[in-house]
């Protein structure tokens, strides 16, 4: 295992403490498995462990012990990891500020280190130096470290005098669309902040975030600007989105040999589109590792399998990790890079000890392209309201739903296909794209009509 400490700059704070993070590069954690053929070794691996470290140089261990538990029994990715050890880092600093311990819990509920530490993020609210939705997140990490602490007895029993925080839950009735009710139960903690409920705008969509779809207009604007202005493999990538409505991950974690297997079979008679599986047990990462079915037109297919066999990919392919080779990904900056490197890369490079000077990309090449696009149709007096790579996503999904309905698909068979291929958990997320195309819809009609009624008064 190769070690290489990195201290995190601490945020600004009013803390008296100097508790940082360092981070262990390359971290491997070996451990052994049962099998037929007996016992065996496995490995977890991560590019950055990060380790938490006391103001007086000391290992926080049991910071340290709950993080190494999360990356080995609840697989979480890098940047959760870096995230939760920023989190408990805050709770840390706190308690060193105060001169409180972990296990300060006395019989005075709002004098033990927990509410304490909650009066702290309540001030901080008030200051507008965090938001309560912050607060709740550094809360709930606290939480869930006092109870990876408890469920493995790293307290001495008799130390724990009282427990750290309370349950509440909250039941309500819940109405159903074919009438009747349900009940509802919410589980939360005496510790948790109030969060105001976000006012969603007429002209949004919250899926993992409020999304703008890009109206009739903007997507021809921006369809003839990828096809004018371009370069090939941005143009791609886009189509990709606005096409399929595949996240940023799973368009930029695409293999050669993906698109080349599509074409030894047939496209689906429904869709004229081609099925891939994506996600866990295969090349191309999701969102959580959630597994779904990727469906890419038969047109944009033939495109991007002629885009393999182009000489401007295999210039690109030269340069990167794995050469010419149908294992590679499908786009390339024109440094062979990955656009968004992949899980199965840095497996790879680990197996492989190529992780000497390996700097990870997580879209912010294909995010700046995005900019520059907007910047430049602005220069040109070309109109196109802001939008993310995301929103090419929110795009498709609204698309898809609109033109199905109009073919005279029903409701839920529209809603159904359309959570399937977007990777939906739940149903209710795939219902606001309804909800959306139905309002955006009565205000067009709507605003037809009064300007038709307005253009028929003042003719009088």
């Amino acid at each position: 295992m190769e070690f290489m400490i990195f201290m995190m700059r601490p945020k600004s704070h009013s803390y008296n403490s100097k508790s940082h993070i360092n981070y262990i590069k390359n971290y491997t954690y070996e451990y052994n498995t049962n099998n037929k053929e007996g016992y065996a070794k496995d490995s977890i691996y991560a590019l950055r462990m990060p380790v938490i470290i006391q103001s007086d140089h000391t290992v926080w261990e049991l910071g340290s012990l709950y993080l190494q538990y999360l990356m080995i029994e609840k697989s979480l990715g890098q940047s959760s990891l870096e995230s939760t050890a920023s989190d408990l880092l805050d709770f840390l600093k706190f308690m060193e500020h105060s001169g409180l311990e972990i296990l300060h819990l006395p019989n005075e509920k709002h004098e033990r280190v927990t509410y304490r530490y909650k009066a702290s993020l309540a001030q901080r609210i008030r200051q507008s130096r965090i938001k309560p939705s912050t607060a709740n997140v550094r809360i709930n990490k606290v939480m869930r470290l006092y109870d990876f602490c408890i469920a493995n007895q790293l307290f001495h029993r008799d130390s724990l005098r009282n427990y750290p925080y309370s349950i509440i839950k909250y039941r309500y009735l819940v109405p159903l669309d074919y009438g009747g009710t349900f009940e509802k139960e919410i589980v939360s903690s005496d510790l948790a902040f109030r969060v105001p409920k976000r006012q969603v705008s007429a002209d949004e969509i919250m899926d993992g975030g409020a999304l703008h779809p890009l109206n009739e207009i903007e997507q021809n604007l921006v369809k003839q600007y990828l096809r004018d202005k371009a370069s090939r493999e941005f143009q791609l990538i886009c189509y990709l989105a606005l096409f399929s409505g595949a996240r940023i991950q799973t368009v930029c974690t695409l293999r050669v040999f993906n698109i080349k297997n599509l074409k030894k079979n047939n496209p689906d008679s429904f869709d004229d589109a081609y099925a891939l599986k994506v996600g866990s047990n295969t090349v191309v990462d999701t969102k959580n590792g959630t597994n779904l079915t990727l469906k890419i037109p038969s047109w944009l297919a033939d495109e991007l399998l002629a885009y393999t066999n182009s000489l401007a990919w295999k210039e690109r392919a030269k340069l990167s990790y794995y050469g010419i080779s149908d294992q590679n990904y499908l786009f390339l900056t024109s440094r062979g890079n990955a656009y968004y490197t992949s899980l199965k890369e840095i497996e790879d490079r680990r197996i492989s000890n190529s992780l000497h000077g390996f700097k990870q990309s997580r879209g912010l090449s294909v995010r700046i392209h995005i900019n520059q696009m907007l910047k430049k149709l602005n220069e040109e007096e070309i109109r196109v309201n802001p939008f993310t790579f995301h929103d090419l996503r929110a795009t498709f999904g609204l698309n898809t739903l609109k033109l199905m309905i109009h073919c005279g698909f029903s409701n839920d068979h529209a809603i159904l296909y359309l959570k399937e291929h977007m990777g939906h958990r739940y149903i209710h997320t795939t219902m606001r794209y309804l909800e959306y195309a139905s309002f955006t819809s009565n205000v067009v009609d709507a605003n037809t009509s009064f300007s038709e009624a307005l253009n028929q008064y003042n003719s009088r």
